[in-house]
């Protein structure tokens, strides 16, 4: 499938230019909310951090290999590649991975790979065998859920016959028109805000995307969609949830019946 690539040219070129800022603080490199445009909080970004680990935990251990889809300024990378034996990470512009090169050298981390790439070309790496493959708050950055459904496959073709695939910070399509209509009356209230008015190149996922997702790959065991772990109120605990795909590539169905489900709803979703 081609795409046009208008939005991800545009995000290259924004991430380019916020890898050459010189900060190594956690809420730097994009982390604003969406109300009054100022940073996350040190502890909003502890919160988002002690989440994702969390999570992650119980699959991370040293002999396991792990894949990051968009690894940003290393947000994930320096918290969960400690802990594996190999860390193999991707991102579409090219200063954020020179960037994330020096950083692993300055961390001794020798056993991190980095590469430019998009998520959409994973499939042409040639990477396999992975625990975990991850992506983390990437999703909204994607063109539409074609694209994510095309990420997803070819991160279940790149797992071990049994692995997972975490994805983080999914905007929610439930509740987007709730939280559009909150940042324009806090616009109201205070016009001087830098508040954050455009949301057309935001992609909000439906939950019930992974519900569909899942009737199409029958190696697929559980999903498991969750909140955002945290105790401050922000539009990350309230608008934004994570999904992990549990894959077990030795429980695929010969169901007739399921290969007809799945047809019909691949048919639904080609159409809608």
């Amino acid at each position: 499938i081609d795409f046009d690539n208008t939005k991800e040219n545009e995000f290259k070129e924004l991430w380019n230019v916020i890898a050459n800022e010189d900060s190594k603080n956690v809420n730097d490199y994009g982390w604003n909310n969406s109300y009054d445009g100022a940073k996350f909080t040190m502890e909003e970004m502890q919160e988002y951090i002690n989440n994702f680990c969390t999570k992650l935990d119980p699959y991370v251990s040293a002999g396991k290999r792990a894949f990051d889809i968009g690894c940003g300024h290393g947000l994930v990378l320096t918290q969960i590649a400690p802990k594996l034996s190999e860390y193999y990470a991707i991102d579409l512009s090219e200063q954020i991975i020179e960037s994330n090169k020096k950083k692993v050298k300055e961390m001794g981390m020798n056993h991190v790979t980095l590469s430019q790439s998009s998520a959409y070309d994973i499939d042409k790496l040639g990477y396999d065998n992975m625990d975990i493959v991850l992506c983390s708050s990437v999703v909204q950055y994607f063109p539409n859920t074609i694209y994510l459904e095309h990420v997803l496959e070819a991160s279940i073709d790149m797992l071990k016959e049994q692995g997972i695939i975490y994805i983080d910070d999914l905007m929610n399509l439930e509740t987007k028109y709730i939280l559009i209509a909150e940042t324009v009356q806090y616009k109201k209230e205070h016009p001087e805000a830098k508040t954050k008015m455009k949301w057309d190149n935001d992609l909000f996922v439906h939950k019930s995307f992974f519900d569909y997702f899942q009737a199409k790959h029958p190696e697929i065991t559980e999903i498991e969609i969750t909140g955002k772990n945290g105790k401050i109120q922000n539009e990350l605990t309230k608008y934004r949830y994570d999904v992990l795909i549990k894959v077990d590539k030795t429980k695929t169905s010969n169901n007739p019946e399921s290969a007809k489900f799945r047809d019909v709803l691949t048919f639904c979703h080609e159409q809608g």
